[in-house]
């Protein structure tokens, strides 16, 4: 996982770092505001610090990764729900639409 922001720093050192309860360090985190001031107004170096820091513990992850067997676990996922029908169409808005429901018909006297 790799987190961006600015902070707070000293929880995501300590999940960086500290948390006992996972088989390797799978957390990067990036002080995107730090990174950005430091470079100033070179976009094309702040882009590639960006991108270097962020990625940069992959293949020590992915490495690890292998040696688990982690990628060679097949696992067994619950089947998918059924897909939804899509919703019933109502009538497009126009005239007949819009007409008021018929009602008695009115009856003229006959002529006479």
């Amino acid at each position: 996982m790799v987190g961006v922001g600015d902070g707070p720093w000293d929880m995501m050192k300590q999940f960086d770092d500290a948390l006992p309860a996972r088989a390797f360090d799978n957390f990067q985190f990036v002080n995107f505001t730090e990174l950005m001031s430091q470079y100033g107004s070179n976009t094309q170096r702040r882009e590639a610090q960006f991108a270097l820091r962020a990625l940069m513990e992959i293949p020590e992850q992915y490495k690890t990764i292998q040696r688990l067997g982690l990628l060679s676990r097949r696992t067994q996922l619950p089947p998918c729900p059924a897909p939804l029908a899509p919703p019933a169409t109502a009538p497009a808005p126009g005239p007949a639409a819009t007409a008021p429901a018929p009602g008695p018909a009115a009856t003229a006297p006959a002529p006479g």
